[in-house]
Parts: C-alpha cells; structure tokens; sequence
C-alpha cells in the first residue's frame, strides 16, 4: 500500500552535474549509484562531491539521498534510515576517523545526508584485492589497516550498530595506507532487508535475514555481520581469492608464515552461522595484530 505525496522535481545524478540542496550547490564527483524500487515509490542515490564554494576547494563530501516518489514501507523506511544515521554521526562526532554530519536536507520528499568524506585511497587502490596472494610485507601492512578500521566499526558496535556494507569500496586508508575507516556509515541505522550488502562481501544472514521466534535467536545481520566482512575483505585481499560458504584453505598456503592461530580465528569468523564467528570484532582485531607481528618477525 503507498500514498501518493506531492510532485518532487527529480533530476539525474551523474558525475559532472551540479545539483542544490537549499542555498547550498555540489558537483557530483564520483562514485555516483542509482538504484530505484521496482513500484517506481522511491529512487535512492549516493555520490561524492564537492561544495560548488571558493572557500571550500579542495573539500569533498559525501552525498546520501532517498527521493519518495510515493510513500511506502522501503521508502519511509530508507528515510527513517538517513534521520538515524544523522543522529548517530552526531552523537560519534568523528571518532576513530568515521565521518562527520555536515546537514541534513529534506525538501518535500527528498532526504539527503551530507557528510564528510576524507580525501584518501580506497582500499582497492591500496590492497586489491588481486589475482595472487600479497607478499608477505605488504600482507602486514593490509592487516595493519584492517586492525584499524576494527577499532573504527567496535566503536560503532559499543552503540548498539553495524556497518554490514564493508567492501574495497567502501573502506578508505588513511596515513600512507596504514589506517582503514570506513567511507560511511553503511547500512547502520538502516533496517535489514534481503540481498543488503555487497557481491562477494555479504554474509550469510543478509541473503535472507531469519526473524526471531520464541525461544530461538534469529540470524539477524548486527554486529557479526562486520565481523564476516572484514574477515571476507582480508582472505580475499591476503590470498588472492574470495571466501566461499565452504570450507575455505588456509591463509597460511597462500602466505608463508601466516599464524595458524590467527589463520583458524579468521576462518571462524567466516562461519555461516553468526554465532560461532568471533564474539566481538575486537578478538579478530587482535588475530590480525598477532599475524602482524608475526609476519613481520619472519
């Protein structure tokens, strides 16, 4: 059921276009995604860009938009999302790198959140992942960045939230490639819905999140779910290939010298059920620091 809300003027996002947000007015840069309901109720967009203001040269930010053509569950519900993401970077306030809220626009039934976004490499840019396993150096400098970007997401778990949209995109490094923060906030905020996530990162509970039933706990994506990802975007990064719902060789066949003790944590954090993965992000946090020290001691 949706209920049809007032004309919303729509344009196009595309890198190279300028649009306005009040009295305010972003080139859209990059990284531009468009996606709209299958009902035609809602469009939502991302992008990076930049303030079209002399003052702010240099500055880039990151736009995220959900247009209510009519309302609707998903759509009021992608709405609700951005409000609680606007809260949460409040109340965060840039820690551990994560983003800062810049404003929150709504006109009609247009919602946009524009927040910081630091000018950095992606971990693609950085790490791959690639065809081949990474050379043991450059294995401890990944697992360096991923420990970071854990002490980021714990943060964001301690307030009762997940990412649960962690991939090579959406993962930046900072300070010469040694810190990995998250790009956004992700899905956090957001409710669950099936398919969420990204190929080849998505754990198992975001293909068909399981509802609770009495007496049963439900394979809910939370925090767990970062938990998988980055231990996903690592396999995938270290080995050259991407983790599979079956039991997966060990990091040490493809890295010399890998730790079996870190090898066995980051495979269980890989686990299909959420809750035989490791009890908080910090133990694997932890697993990535004992490869690292280790790897750099070969």
């Amino acid at each position: 059921m949706s209920t049809r809300l007032g004309t919303v003027h729509e344009r196009r996002w595309a890198a190279g276009a300028e649009i306005s947000l009040g009295e305010y007015a972003f080139l859209l840069r990059r990284q531009v995604e468009e996606r709209t309901a299958s009902d035609q109720s809602w469009v939502w967009r991302e992008a990076d860009a930049s303030p079209v203001v002399a003052s702010a040269s240099g500055v880039r930010v990151r736009l995220r938009q959900v247009v209510l053509r009519r309302l609707s569950r998903h759509g009021a519900q992608l709405r609700d999302g951005l409000g609680a993401q606007a809260d949460l970077l409040s109340t965060m306030d840039g820690a551990y790198g994560l983003p800062h809220l810049v404003g929150r626009h709504d006109d009609g039934g247009r919602t946009t959140l524009v927040t910081t976004l630091a000018t950095a490499p992606t971990w693609r840019d950085g790490y791959g992942p690639g065809r081949r396993p990474l050379d043991r150096l450059t294995a401890a400098a990944a697992l360096a960045a991923a420990t970071a970007l854990c002490t980021a997401l714990g943060d964001l778990h301690r307030l009762g939230y997940a990412h649960r949209a962690l991939s090579p995109d959406t993962v930046l490094l900072l300070d010469r490639y040694r810190l990995g923060i998250p790009r956004d906030l992700g899905l956090a905020g957001f409710r669950a819905a099936p398919g969420e996530g990204t190929d080849g990162y998505r754990a198992p509970e975001q293909v068909e999140p399981a509802e609770p039933r009495a007496g049963v706990t439900g394979r809910r994506p939370g925090p767990a779910t970062d938990v998988y990802q980055v231990a996903a975007l690592i396999y995938h990064t270290l080995t050259g290939r991407r983790a599979g719902p079956a039991p997966n060789p060990p990091i040490r066949a493809a890295v010399p010298g890998f730790p079996s003790s870190a090898d066995m944590l980051i495979t269980s954090a890989l686990a299909t059920d959420p809750r035989r993965r490791p009890a908080t992000i910090d133990a694997l946090a932890e697993a990535l620091t004992l490869a690292r020290t280790t790897l750099l001691s070969v």
